[in-house]
């Protein structure tokens, strides 16, 4: 029986290892580590306290969202049984969504899981627009929610909201996770503070991310 040289064979198990080595650096270089994600809003949590203004918009300002994304859900925490409409706004306070109404049953944790992503801006604010007083939870903050005129009624997209004063420091139950679309962020060095390995990486899972059908 034919034999194969050992020299031969050696070869051989080493192009086959050089290959499989080959095909895992594709692999991992075409499954990007997690999202890039950022806060909007803030953690839903029991702030013991509400707003009694009622039939009006209120934006918080605490954690504008960090760059251009998009969120898929909405944490909130109620205190009373009700009507509220979650609202964003761009930088410039216009608003560019509003959610359906959401009937609480209060005191607890709510969650609005969306059927499409909502995509924002960075610089986005998250409020709410409730149809009565004193639903969602609320507490002191350092920096000013925005109040609408009590009564003014739901806003609609595209609309400049008017404030009532030049805001209150109160910190709203409510939060976003934004995923990242922009490339910008992992430029700089941006890529360091959401623990990848380099530019390149960083890039690649928000490219993929974006291309999810998101």
């Amino acid at each position: 029986m034919q034999q194969t040289p050992t020299s031969v064979r050696s070869g051989l198990r080493r192009s086959r290892w050089a290959a499989l080595i080959a095909l895992f650096a594709v692999v991992s270089l075409a499954a990007p580590a997690l999202a890039v994600t950022g806060m909007m809003g803030n953690d839903a949590s029991d702030r013991r306290s509400t707003e009694n203004w009622p039939s009006a918009t209120i934006i918080d300002r605490h954690h504008p969202a960090p760059f251009d994304g998009y969120f898929t859900r909405v944490d909130l925490y109620v205190m009373a049984a009700g009507s509220l409409n979650v609202v964003v706004v761009d930088a410039f306070d216009t608003v560019t969504w509003i959610s359906d109404p959401i009937t609480t049953t209060g005191p607890g944790a709510v969650t609005l899981q969306l059927l499409e992503p909502v995509g924002v801006t960075a610089g986005s604010n998250l409020g709410v627009y409730a149809d009565g007083a004193s639903i969602l939870a609320t507490g002191s903050g350092t920096v000013n929610a925005m109040f609408e005129n009590a009564y003014s009624g739901l806003p609609t997209v595209g609309e400049p909201l008017t404030y009532y004063t030049t805001g209150r420091p109160r910190m709203l139950s409510i939060g976003a996770e934004i995923t990242a679309t922009s490339k910008d962020i992992c430029k700089k060095g941006g890529w360091e503070g959401y623990g990848y390995k380099n530019q390149g990486q960083c890039i690649a899972s928000v490219v993929a991310n974006k291309n999810s059908g998101h």
